[in-house]
């Protein structure tokens, strides 16, 4: 990392992911950025303050999606058997850790009522 107050560059770190760095736009919550491996696998995060690189298993599998939640958090979301599913990071403040928590759970026939399908244009 550069800084341009100091004008120098930071020490140099890095992690084995065994996945690709997916190409996606990346995410700033809090003082840390969130990058994306392939298949939603997990997500290397920088804590800029800190100058720390770890990685975040996500939850449920493959084929999820990072964001952040109403409150400042990481969370992810994915559709699984016909439903859609919410996790939020629960950190512990013990030790450091966290868990994945079971946000919410939409059906998808629940979600018809909410955003009818049909065609937009009438």
């Amino acid at each position: 990392m550069y800084s341009s107050e100091t004008r120098e560059w930071s020490t140099l770190i890095s992690i084995d992911v065994n996945h690709y760095v997916e190409l996606k736009p990346t995410l700033l919550i809090g003082n840390a950025l969130h990058f994306s491996l392939e298949d939603g696998v997990g997500m290397p995060k920088y804590d800029l303050g800190r100058h720390e690189l770890s990685v975040i298993s996500s939850p449920g599998g493959r084929r999820v999606v990072a964001m952040e939640l109403d409150d400042g958090g990481l969370g992810f979301v994915a559709a699984l058997d016909n439903c859609i599913y919410m996790w939020s990071w629960q950190a512990d403040s013990n030790n450091g850790n966290g868990r994945w928590a079971q946000h919410t759970v939409f059906k998808f026939k629940e979600l018809e009522i909410l955003l009818p399908i049909g065609n937009p244009w009438y």
